[in-house]
């Protein structure tokens, strides 16, 4: 048997009913809405990293530029070195004093090159773009419905 008051009821059942499905829907729609908001956020964070790939980036090309004149300076000295080997020519030895500033000028220039790499990255890929968390979806409080 069923009261008035129990979800069983035919009374007023058919309108709280009816509440109960316009309450669900209006969860359903926010969280819809919550996750479309957050795709769009997404695709336009995508949008701007392939548009900045598609730049040619000034720094990027200039650490190129410095590093292949870099090699081609290390591979000139290497073979004026071996041309001298082979002529018979002994190396003109220097003082401890030139190979140290020799030493701190390569370390110094290969860590300027490290630095200009890593700022000509970070410039061309641009500052991370997170999309928010979705918060979880809240428990409906609302009682189950009726089964038919």
């Amino acid at each position: 048997m069923s009261t008035p008051g129990s979800p069983h009821g035919n009374g007023s059942n058919g309108n709280e009913r009816r509440a109960l499905l316009e309450r669900r829907a209006a969860l359903v729609r926010e969280r819809i809405e919550q996750r479309l908001d957050v795709l769009g956020h997404r695709r336009d964070g995508f949008i701007r990293r392939v548009q900045s790939f598609t730049k040619p980036p000034f720094a990027v090309a200039a650490v190129v530029a410095v590093g292949v004149v870099g090699a081609a300076l290390l591979l000139r000295r290497a073979r004026r070195r071996r041309q001298r080997e082979w002529l018979g020519q002994p190396a003109p030895r220097r003082g401890w004093l030139a190979r140290s500033f020799e030493r701190a000028a390569v370390s110094l220039g290969a860590a300027a090159l490290h630095r200009l790499g890593v700022w000509g990255l970070d410039s061309a890929l641009g500052p991370a773009q997170r999309a928010p968390v979705l918060p979880l979806p809240p428990r409906p409080n609302a009682p189950r419905l009726p089964r038919a």
